[in-house]
């Protein structure tokens, strides 16, 4: 018995070429957008925690200086969300990552807004707003083209990602886990992608040195059996506490949102001072810069002092999207998991610091994004390559406890939301 064999489809080059021009655009103007961004937000947080103390004699670390930024700075987020046409964008507590395009008219706002809450010190990322800003943009400019809106913003947001991450192939990885594509369409798909992510990452490289999602990690020795269990363990454990944390953003969101935008954000970025005095500033800002500072100084903290930096920073976290500060969590997130690793590390020194950071960033990424491929890429990247057989472990691990626990977004109470920004 003979079975057909079946003639694989030819490749339209010209049409792929077209879409690799398009892409190219988009990923170079993403790279662009970016260092645009971070390098304005830099410049603002400078003035704050720096030119300004030093011109009024503010001694670093001074706790007034803290609460009078932080307070102010959440009230002027607060006046940006209640006034700016489209109110900065959806509620980043009840948008996934990769939601539903914003108007181009509220890009404005969300762009102000996440750059005062990046620059104030708040623990968010910039993934969200950039993402948010980008897909808003593309999505105007496929419809005024008649172009199919999805897969220009797919092309986006890997040109995005690659530029954030300077890994063109976790667009690729992004898009497999978000859209179901299989056999030849899915490559013919990914390939402008590709080039958008490629063609991103290789622009920030080109152009600037910017903070990397990276952490100066000790070696990791030779393997041993107990490492598997132990791998398994501590992504199951970190993904339970992203899990818990969507729990308490479910449950707090609708009570402060209660409260009028501009009252909530005042009061919220008066807490985060708070957090900040009692557990320092490492659990300040976005996280990137912060890992390497909280690895070099993990030798001189006690363990009590390390389990309060991760619980200060995931606190923070849900504080600053509770209430509607503009930013991304996956920045912050893979601070909570190098900080749980370093706790684990210091009560069981017999877990390598490499493993159990890299299996905590593993386990608390799938709870708060569920990419598997994704997560494994950016950590890979943070603890290396070599460690990558115990982070599928830990994302076994982390999978079993995510499986039937509800996706980390607040689906109920969006029309409290919409009625307490006016």
């Amino acid at each position: 018995m003979t079975f057909p064999v079946p003639t694989p489809e030819r490749v339209n080059y010209r049409a792929l070429a077209n879409q690799s021009v398009i892409a190219l655009v988009i990923g170079v103007a993403s790279g662009l957008a970016l260092l645009l961004f971070e390098g304005t937000a830099h410049r603002i947080e400078h003035l704050l925690w720096h030119r300004l103390p030093d011109a009024f004699d503010v001694g670093h670390g001074a706790g007034w200086w803290t609460f009078l930024v932080m307070t102010v700075g959440g009230l002027v987020v607060g006046v940006v969300l209640h006034v700016a046409p489209g109110h900065g964008g959806h509620d980043p507590a009840t948008e996934s990552l990769f939601g539903e395009p914003i108007a181009v008219s509220a890009v404005l706002g969300l762009l102000i807004a996440a750059l005062v809450t990046l620059s104030i010190g708040v623990s968010m990322g910039p993934e969200a707003p950039l993402l948010g800003a980008s897909g808003a943009a593309l999505a105007f400019v496929a419809m005024r083209r008649n172009m199919p809106a999805q897969g220009v913003i797919a092309v986006g947001v890997a040109g995005m990602l690659g530029a954030m991450f300077g890994a063109p192939i976790g667009a690729a990885f992004a898009f497999m886990e978000l859209v179901p594509a299989s056999g030849r369409m899915l490559y013919e798909k990914l390939f402008p992608l590709l080039v958008a992510a490629t063609s991103g990452a290789l622009t920030v490289t080109l152009i600037a040195t910017r903070p990397r999602l990276s952490a100066p990690m000790p070696p990791l020795r030779d393997f041993l059996v107990i490492d598997i269990v132990s791998a398994f363990v501590v992504g199951a454990i970190a993904c339970a506490l992203g899990v818990g944390f969507g729990y308490v953003l479910r449950f707090i969101h609708p009570i402060v949102h209660r409260v009028p935008v501009i009252a909530r954000l005042t009061v919220a970025g008066a807490a985060l001072a708070g957090i900040v005095v009692i557990a320092g500033d490492v659990v300040m800002f976005s996280g990137q810069r912060e890992m390497t500072d909280l690895l070099m100084e993990s030798g001189d903290l006690s363990d009590g002092r390390v389990l309060l930096i991760t619980l200060a920073k995931l606190l923070s976290l849900a504080v600053a999207v509770a209430v509607g500060f503009r930013g991304g969590r996956i920045f912050p997130a893979v601070f909570v998991g190098l900080a749980l690793g370093v706790f684990i590390h210091a009560i069981i020194p017999g877990v390598p610091l490499t493993l159990a950071a890299g299996a905590a960033m593993v386990g608390i990424l799938i709870a708060f994004v569920r990419a598997w491929f994704l997560s494994l890429l950016m950590v890979a990247l943070i603890v290396g390559a070599e460690v990558l057989p115990l982070l599928g472990v830990a994302l076994l691990g982390a999978y079993l406890v995510a499986a039937n626990a509800p996706e980390l977004r607040v689906f109920e109470h969006t029309e409290n939301t919409a009625s307490n920004l006016h």
